[in-house]
């Protein structure tokens, strides 16, 4: 289960629950991150799909276990850069050239880019 906002732990039959925060936490800041270090002018369906198939491919055993479809929350800016690698990559595709092209190199670039915000 996941909702728009954090929630405790759910127990119910006996079974404890852990309620993934799903709506706007996990896509949106990696979107626009993507987005912002490829620079993206324009935005398609695939930059959203490419970038739900690295979130889920970030989902553990362990979480699902805890019956939740999502990361940790304290995992947010490994999503995050996930997220705007695959915008990177899809938006690569295209003819609009993102700054960076080079897989070996994508995450460096959207990683110093998160360094210079903080």
């Amino acid at each position: 289960m996941a909702t728009g906002r954090p929630f405790p732990q759910i127990t119910f039959g006996g079974r404890t629950d852990r309620t993934g925060h799903g709506n706007n936490a996990f896509m949106f800041p990696g979107v626009g991150l993507g987005l912002w270090v490829g620079r993206v002018r324009r935005v398609t369906d695939a930059m959203f799909l490419d970038p739900s198939r690295a979130l889920a491919s970030l989902v553990t055993d362990e979480d699902l276990a805890e019956g939740s479809v999502y990361p940790r929350l304290t995992r947010i800016r490994d999503c995050a850069h996930a997220v705007a690698c695959a915008v990177i990559r899809r938006a690569a595709g295209r003819t609009t050239r993102p700054v960076c092209q080079s897989p070996s190199r994508l995450l460096n670039t959207v990683l110093s880019a998160t360094a210079a915000l903080v």
